[in-house]
């Protein structure tokens, strides 16, 4: 994916790999991304030398060094990440559960400790069927567990579903849960 977008769009190496791994594999989120960091570097001063190397991304910017660029999820990126979800979990009997996960894995960052997720999902959801809502966001491809089974974190796929919840949840929900992990954390 990364090679495809470094040719079709001229960009770095560095970008292209970013791009890929943000958009978690997908093509159609990809090129999204894609379009938006060329023209947001098509915008900046051509001697900044924009990348996405180790730059943070979403509700922050992109590149590394001194050139960055804020990206803001852009309308067609939001709905095609709503539609996204919302396929996946439209025949669930527990799609509200189910978000309520999805908002956790969201608030606690990039790769969420498995021990972590639980104890702050377990406030809105019943202890007993966190385990089994876990697996069926593994098994929709919307979570992936890394580690082993004592160290084992999850992380949303594709990453920028982290960005989409962050900045559609209710104001309110995400202090809570930020008040909750902090509480939790050691």
């Amino acid at each position: 994916l990364a090679e495809g977008l470094r040719g079709q769009y001229s960009i770095e190496t560095d970008a292209a790999y970013g791009i890929a791994d943000r958009a978690g594999g997908s093509p159609l989120i990809a090129h999204h991304l894609a379009e938006i960091f060329i023209t947001r570097q098509g915008s900046m001063d051509s001697n900044s030398g924009a990348s996405l190397g180790s730059g943070s991304w979403g509700s922050g910017s992109w590149g590394s060094g001194g050139a960055e660029t804020t990206l803001a999820l852009t309308p067609a990126l939001t709905n095609l990440l709503a539609q996204s979800i919302d396929g996946k979990l439209r025949f669930s009997p527990h799609r509200a559960l189910l978000r309520q996960i999805i908002e956790v894995t969201a608030v606690l960052g990039a790769a969420v400790e498995y021990n972590l997720l639980v104890a702050v999902a377990e406030v809105d959801v019943p202890s007993d069927q966190i385990e089994p809502l876990l697996v069926a966001l593994v098994q929709l491809g919307i979570l992936v567990s890394e580690g082993p089974p004592d160290q084992e974190r999850f992380l949303l796929s594709p990453p920028l579903l982290r960005d989409y919840y962050l900045e559609s949840m209710n104001p309110e929900r995400l202090a809570r849960l930020h008040g909750r992990a902090v509480a939790l954390r050691p």
